[in-house]
C-alpha cells in the first residue's frame, strides 16, 4: 500500500479536538482583551496541530492579561481581507507576508523554523514527488508536458517555490506543465491523485515525505523525489531552492508594549513538534522569487498597458523626459543664441559691405573729380589758349587782307566760317569744364529735332562714314534745357553707338524721336554691335566708368550729368540681337 488508511483518521480527529479546544478557549476569556491573531490559511492540515494550537496556548499562559484568538482569513486576497477584518497580529507564509509587508507595512515579529534546518531563512522548500517506478523521469526538465498535482495556486511552499525553481532552471512556469490540479491539500489529495495515475508528479512541501514516512502513513521506497539538491542546511529530501518558513508579524499600530511582549514569548517558547520560532533575517529569495513570477507587488510586470508600463518603467521613463526636456532646452536656447549671433554677424556683415561700398563710392567720385579737374586743366592750357590764338590770326589776316586789297565774298566767308566754328569751339570746351565745375548753363525753350539734326551734322565730321546712320525724328520736339548741353548728350550716344559698331559687317545706328506719353518724349540711339556680357554692361550704370578698354568713362559722365541737370532719366537696353538700345526720356515743354 502507499499509504496506511487507517492511520488518516486519528489525524483528522486531532485536527477538530485543536478547533474545539480554540472554540471553547473562547468562551472564559471575557474578563480578558482579545488579541486577534489573522490566520491567511494556505498551510498543511497539520499546521493547527503542531504550531498554531501550542502557539496560542503559550501566549495565552505566558501573558495571562490578553486572550489571543485565532481569525481565519481568505487567501485568495489577503489585502482585502485584512481591511474587512482587522487583527492585531497575523500568521502567514513567508511570501505571502512580503506582499503584505509591501503593500500595508506589517511588520515581522518572528519566524518559524523546523529542527531539521541549521538557518531560520532556508527552512522551507518544495519537492517534485513521482512515483518510483517512473524510470521516464529523472529530472525537471522531465516533467515538462506532464500533470502536476499541487495544493494550492497561492501556497508558499507548495507550489510558488517550485514554480520559481522552474523559472531559474530556465524553464517558462506559466507553460511547462500540461494541466495543473489543485486539491486544497497536500496529502492524501495531491498524493492520492499521484497514486492513481492522474497526476504525473505532486508537488509537496520539503520534509513533508519524511514525516508521513514516519508516521507510517507511506513507504518511502514507493516515491522518489525529482533532482535532489544536497541535504545540508536543511536535512530532507528537495528540489528547490530554501525559503524563510511561516511568519509571525504584527500591524503597524500595535503598542510598542504588547508588541516586544509577543516577540518575547515566542522567541522563549520551547520547540514543539519539532518546530521552534527565531529570527530569520533574509527576506530577499522570496522578493527574488515575487519578481521572478512577476507576482504580488510585481503583479504589473505582467501590465503591458500605458499604465503598466509607467509603472514599470517609471524611474526609466523620468529620466529620459527629463533628459529629452533638457535637451530640448538646450537646443532652444543653442537656437536662439545662434540666431541671436548670426543676427550680430549678419550686421556686422552689412555694415563692413556699406563701409565698403562707401568707401568704394567714395574713392570713384575722388577719382572722377581728379579725372575731371584734369580735364578742365587740360582744356584750360591745350584747347582754350590755341583757340585764342585762332582767333587772333584770323582776325590779323582779315585785317590784312583788306589792307591789301585781296579781300573778297569767298575769303570773307571763309575767314567768317573759321571764326563761327572756333567760337562754337570755345563754348563746348567752356560748357565742358563748366560741366566738370558743376556750373548751370542757361534753361530756354528749345526744339529736341533741331538739336538732334545738329548732331548728325557734328558726326559726320568724326569719321564715321562707313557707319549707316539713319533718323525717325519728328518735325518738331519741343523742350526746355540749353540746346549745346543736349547737342553734347546726342552726340556722345552717337559716337559711343558708332565705336561700337566699328567692327561689325554692316554697322547700323538708329537715332529716333518719339512721344512716350503726352508729358514726355523718348530719344534713343540703338546700334547693332555685339552682344554685352553682363560685367560690361554693369559698367555702363556706373559713374564714370566705360565699357571700352581705352575709354575713360568721361563721355558717359557727361551724359548722366546733362540727363540729371535736365529731369530727363537715362537708361541703357541689350537688344535680344545684339547690340545697345541707349534711352533718354525727357519732359515735353508745357504749352502755354
Amino acid at each position: 500500500m502507499y499509504f496506511n488508511k487507517r492511520k488518516r483518521a486519528p489525524k483528522i480527529l486531532k485536527l477538530l479536538v485543536v478547533v474545539l479546544s480554540l472554540g471553547a478557549s473562547i468562551c472564559f476569556s471575557a474578563d480578558k482583551t482579545d488579541i486577534r491573531v489573522g490566520i491567511i490559511d494556505s498551510f498543511n492540515p497539520e499546521f493547527a496541530t503542531t504550531t498554531l494550537e501550542p502557539t496560542l496556548r503559550y501566549l495565552n499562559q505566558k501573558l495571562p492579561n490578553y486572550h489571543f484568538v485565532a481569525v481565519p482569513l481568505n487567501s485568495v486576497n489577503p489585502k482585502k481581507e485584512l481591511k474587512n477584518n482587522p487583527v492585531d497580529f497575523l500568521i502567514s507564509s513567508a511570501g505571502t507576508f512580503h506582499e503584505l509587508s509591501i503593500s500595508i507595512g506589517i511588520v515581522h515579529i518572528a519566524t518559524r523554523k523546523t529542527i531539521l534546518s541549521d538557518d531560520p531563512s532556508a527552512s522551507e522548500g518544495a519537492a517534485f514527488v513521482t512515483l518510483a517506478k517512473r524510470a521516464d523521469l529523472i529530472e525537471l526538465k522531465d516533467l515538462q508536458g506532464k500533470v502536476a498535482a499541487a495544493s494550492q495556486p497561492n501556497s508558499f511552499d507548495g507550489w510558488l517555490v517550485g514554480q520559481h525553481e522552474l523559472f531559474k532552471n530556465g524553464l517558462n512556469p506559466e507553460k511547462f506543465f500540461k494541466r495543473s490540479v489543485f486539491t486544497h491539500f497536500q496529502f492524501p489529495d495531491a498524493l492520492m491523485l499521484l497514486i492513481q495515475g492522474e497526476a504525473d508528479v505532486a508537488i509537496l512541501s520539503a520534509c513533508v515525505l519524511e514525516e508521513l514516512s514516519q508516521e507510517g502513513l507511506i513507504e518511502s521506497s514507493d516515491f522518489k523525489v525529482i533532482s535532489q539538491k544536497p541535504r545540508d542546511v536543511l536535512k530532507c529530501a528537495r528540489s528547490t531552492d530554501l525559503y524563510p518558513g511561516i511568519v509571525f508579524a504584527a500591524r503597524e499600530n500595535i503598542p510598542p508594549k504588547l508588541m516586544w511582549e509577543v516577540t518575547s514569548s515566542l522567541i522563549s517558547m520551547p520547540p514543539t513538534n519539532d518546530y521552534e520560532w527565531t529570527i530569520a533575517s533574509r527576506f530577499s529569495k522570496v522578493d527574488e522569487l515575487f519578481r521572478d513570477l512577476q507576482l504580488g507587488p510585481y503583479q504589473y510586470l505582467k501590465d503591458w498597458s500605458p499604465a503598466g508600463i509607467f509603472k514599470r518603467f517609471k524611474t526609466e521613463i523620468l529620466l529620459t523626459c527629463g533628459l529629452l526636456l533638457l535637451l530640448i532646452l538646450n537646443s532652444l536656447y543653442l537656437r536662439r543664441t545662434v540666431a541671436r549671433r548670426t543676427l550680430q554677424v549678419r550686421r556686422t556683415l552689412n555694415r563692413q559691405i556699406k563701409i565698403e561700398k562707401e568707401y568704394r563710392d567714395s574713392r570713384n567720385r575722388l577719382a572722377q573729380m581728379e579725372k575731371f579737374g584734369v580735364i578742365n586743366q587740360m582744356s584750360g592750357m591745350l584747347v582754350q589758349q590755341p583757340l585764342m590764338a585762332i582767333n587772333n590770326y584770323l582776325a590779323g589776316l582779315r585785317v590784312y587782307l583788306k589792307s591789301k586789297g585781296f579781300s573778297d565774298a569767298v575769303t570773307e566767308q571763309a575767314i567768317g566760317s573759321l571764326e563761327h566754328n572756333s567760337e562754337r569751339i570755345g563754348s563746348i570746351v567752356t560748357r565742358v569744364r563748366g560741366y566738370a565745375k558743376q556750373k548751370k548753363g542757361e534753361m530756354k525753350s528749345c526744339d529736341l529735332t533741331a538739336i538732334a539734326l545738329s548732331a548728325l551734322n557734328v558726326l559726320k565730321a568724326l569719321k564715321f562714314e562707313h557707319v549707316e546712320v539713319t533718323s525717325d525724328l519728328p518735325s518738331e520736339a519741343r523742350v526746355v534745357g540749353d540746346p549745346l548741353e543736349l547737342e553734347l548728350l546726342i552726340i556722345n550716344l552717337l559716337k559711343n553707338a558708332c565705336s561700337a559698331v566699328e567692327k561689325q559687317p554692316k554697322p547700323i545706328v538708329d537715332l529716333k524721336i518719339g512721344n512716350l506719353d503726352d508729358s514726355h518724349w523718348c530719344l534713343s540711339v540703338s546700334d547693332n554691335g555685339p552682344t554685352l556680357d553682363d560685367k560690361s554692361f554693369a559698367r555702363l550704370k556706373t559713374l564714370g566708368d566705360s565699357v571700352k578698354p581705352e575709354g575713360m568713362g568721361i563721355g558717359l559722365s557727361i551724359v548722366r550729368g546733362i540727363a540729371d541737370k535736365h529731369g530727363a532719366e537715362l537708361e541703357f537696353i541689350r537688344l535680344p540681337k545684339g547690340g545697345i538700345c541707349s534711352r533718354v526720356v525727357i519732359d515735353k515743354e508745357e504749352c502755354k
